[in-house]
C-alpha cells in the first residue's frame, strides 16, 4: 500500500509539473505571437519611397581631374528613416552620405569606427552625416 501511495504521488507530481510546463510554453507562444501587447512598439519599414528633386549629377568616370560633376549642385533627396522620421538631404550644408550594405564585410568593419567617431564628438560641427542602409 505504501508503494501505491508513493507511485500515486509521483504520478500526480509528474502531471502537475507537465501541466505547468505546458501552460508556460503556451504563455510564451501567445506573448511572442501578439508582440507582448506593447503599445510603444514602432513599426519599422525596410524601405520606402525616395524623391529626387533637381537634376541628377553626371556619372563619375573615374578620373577626379575631369569629373564633370565637380562643383555642380546635387539634387535634393527626400525620404524616411526606418522609424518613419523624415530625412532630407539638400544643398546648403556639408553632408556625408554613408552607404552601408548589411552583407558587405567592409561596410560592417566601418560601422564601429563611425560609431566611435560620433560618440567621441569628433564629427566636424555643421557636418550632416546620413547613413543609407542597403
Amino acid at each position: 500500500m505504501a508503494s501505491e501511495s508513493s507511485s500515486s504521488r509521483r504520478g500526480q507530481l509528474i502531471f502537475v509539473l507537465g501541466s505547468a510546463v505546458l501552460v508556460a510554453v503556451v504563455a510564451v507562444v501567445i506573448v511572442l505571437a501578439t508582440g507582448g501587447g506593447s503599445e510603444s512598439t514602432v513599426e519599422l519599414s525596410e524601405n520606402g519611397p525616395i524623391t529626387v528633386v533637381g537634376d541628377l549629377l553626371p556619372a563619375f568616370e573615374g578620373d577626379t581631374a575631369t569629373d564633370t560633376g565637380a562643383g555642380l549642385t546635387a539634387p535634393i533627396l527626400e525620404g524616411q528613416s526606418f522609424d518613419g522620421t523624415a530625412v532630407v538631404v539638400e544643398p546648403g550644408s556639408p553632408t556625408l552620405l554613408v552607404f552601408l550594405a548589411h552583407w558587405c564585410p567592409h561596410c560592417q568593419a566601418e560601422v564601429p569606427d563611425l560609431v566611435e567617431w560620433a560618440e567621441s564628438l569628433s564629427v566636424p560641427q555643421g557636418l550632416n552625416v546620413v547613413g543609407v542602409a542597403t
